[in-house]
C-alpha cells in the first residue's frame, strides 16, 4: 500500500507540471501504477503464505504479467489459517509454520 501513497503523490506533483495541457505528464504515473500494483500485491501474498516476497516481487516486476501468472499457479495453494504461536497466517495444509517454525498438531 506504500507504493500506491507514493504513486498518488506523484500524479498529484505531475498534475502541477502538466497544467499547460500535455498529458504526457499524467501518463507516466498511470503506466507506472498498472505496472506495480500486481508487484504489490505479489509481494504481500507472498509474505502471507512464507515465501520469498523479494524473488516474487522481483520476477513481477521484471516479467510483469508472465511473472504474475507463474506466481499465482506456483504459489502454495489453500486457505490460510493464523498460526497459534505467532498469530500470523499460514497455508492450512502446512504443518510447519512458516514464520515461526512452531509444529501444528
Amino acid at each position: 500500500m506504500k507504493v500506491l501513497r507514493l504513486l498518488g503523490l506523484m500524479v498529484l506533483a505531475t498534475a502541477s507540471i502538466g497544467a499547460d495541457g500535455d498529458l504526457g505528464c499524467l501518463l507516466w504515473p498511470a503506466v507506472l501504477l498498472v505496472w506495480l500494483l500486481p508487484v504489490d500485491y505479489v509481494v504481500m501474498d507472498a509474505r502471507r503464505r512464507g515465501v520469498s516476497s523479494v524473488a516474487w516481487g522481483l520476477a513481477v516486476c521484471i516479467f510483469w504479467l508472465p511473472g504474475l501468472l507463474v506466481y499465482l499457479v506456483a504459489r502454495p495453494q489453500g486457505k490460510l489459517i493464523k498460526c497459534w504461536q505467532c498469530g500470523r497466517k499460514k497455508p492450512i495444509r502446512d504443518m510447519i509454520c512458516p514464520h515461526c517454525g512452531t509444529q501444528v498438531a
